[in-house]
């Protein structure tokens, strides 16, 4: 018993003497122009002496690199056959970190599922006008399964070598391998009208030979006078997933949900010109649990990314964008932290509202918490065509080409205070 007293004691000593210290760092770093960076390293540094202390074994939540700029391009191969739909893709991301290193990620996803559309239209012709309105809607639903490879390369010679190898499917082994399943969503409508001058198709005046006669030509004949269309787009999917790293033998159990919509309209006139407008947004989430290779749980964390713009086109007038950029924030939290478990244990005990609330505020607060924004662009280029003959038979392919760079980073360690991230911005 006298031995526990004096441990006791010792570690209450041991932690009056890292809380004064704490206070006279801050105090110093309070009154410099540097005052976050300074004070967050003397609060990692009390953090990790607390763990000293108490022998718990914390997570290192020290800052990880950044992606700097990342170019991808991938290709998707689809058809439909009866109300069956398959498709197959692949996407090779390229990532430039801010510590020089560059990460390749291969990606591989197939997909079998439904669609089916319906559409009306409808024409009328009054006094040499002819008038024609149509709309069509889809739907599909489709079961997705995805794989991939991660490649870490030291710098951009290695990374062309790897890309190569990659090519010619003589790639040494990945640094890590995921594995996901999922479903995904996808429902589109489009409405469109039209105006123009048109002419008889009865009483049709013919040559001798049978052939439209040239009176007959110009009355059958239709010119458009103007034309408007509008359509909407919106695609869910949802997957579950793993990632093994060959190295430490961690585990990243992922669930991950993606939501994407778009909009377009467009009008013209003949004579005046056209003018079009459209719009897009998306939202990913990612939750994420680590184990090691005893299956204890390391780390947690979530991702939410988000983005969106619009554009605008008018003939001999002015155009333009807005918006286009991606924006990121990623919280990551040690679930071993006291505040953590406690409120973990609160969700245990009294399940509900109050209780979720709880232990979200207590993995933001008590986790590392990291904002970036990025530029980024994407184009899509492709073709497809259906025949049908007695049934919808259906193809397509589409190539896609994606690039983001950094403009905006900062970070907020475990209980600290705001800064940049000069590191990876300065990179970028």
């Amino acid at each position: 018993m006298p031995r526990l007293t004096s441990d006791r004691g010792q570690s209450t000593v041991e932690y009056v003497g890292v809380l004064a210290l704490l206070v006279v760092i801050i105090s110093a770093a309070g009154a410099t122009a540097m005052a976050p960076t300074y004070a967050n390293a003397a609060i990692g540094g009390f953090q990790r002496a607390l763990c000293i202390v108490t022998g718990r074994a914390c997570r290192s939540l020290d800052e990880q690199a950044c992606v700097v700029r990342s170019n991808g391009e991938g290709h998707t191969l689809s058809a439909t056959i009866f109300f069956v739909r398959l498709e197959d893709g692949r996407l090779m991301l390229q990532e430039r970190l801010s510590d020089g290193r560059i990460r390749i990620t291969v990606t591989s996803k197939s997909g079998i599922g439904g669609e089916m559309g319906v559409g009306a239209s409808a024409g009328v012709d009054f006094k040499g006008v002819r008038l024609d309105a149509s709309a069509k809607a889809n739907a599909a639903l489709l079961g997705l399964v995805g794989r991939g490879k991660v490649y870490i390369a030291r710098d951009a010679g290695e990374a062309q070598r790897l890309v190569r190898a990659i090519e010619d499917d003589k790639a040494r082994e990945p640094d890590a391998s995921f594995y996901e399943g999922g479903l995904r969503g996808e429902a589109s409508a489009t409405a469109s009208a039209g105006a123009g001058l048109g002419g008889k198709d009865k009483d049709r005046d013919t040559d001798k030979d049978g052939d439209p006669g040239e009176e007959e030509k110009r009355e059958s004949s239709t010119s458009p006078a103007a034309e408007t269309e509008a359509s909407l787009g919106t695609t869910l999917e949802g997957a579950v997933g793993h990632r093994v790293d060959r190295h430490t033998g961690e585990t990243t159990w992922y669930l991950r949900a993606d939501a994407e919509a778009t909009a377009s309209a467009s009008a013209s006139v003949i004579g005046v010109g056209k003018a079009g407008a459209s719009a897009s947004s998306n939202i990913t989430g990612l939750v994420r649990v680590i184990t090691d290779r005893r299956g204890r749980v390391v780390e947690v964390g979530a991702l939410a990314t988000y983005g969106g713009g619009a554009e605008y086109e008018v003939t001999n007038g002015p155009k333009g964008k807005a918006g286009g950029n991606r924006r990121e924030i990623e919280i990551t939290a040690d679930p071993d932290d006291p505040s953590i478990l406690a409120a973990l244990g609160d969700l245990r005990r009294h399940p509900g509202a109050g209780a979720m609330k709880a232990l979200t505020t207590a993995i933001y607060e008590r986790g590392r918490v990291d904002r970036r924004t990025y530029e980024a662009g994407s184009d899509h280029d492709g073709i497809n065509g259906s025949v049908a003959l007695g049934a919808k038979v259906a193809a397509g392919y589409e190539q896609t080409s994606e690039h983001a760079k950094l403009i905006d980073a900062e970070t907020r360690p475990p209980g600290g205070l705001w800064e940049k991230r000069f590191d990876c911005v300065d990179r970028a």
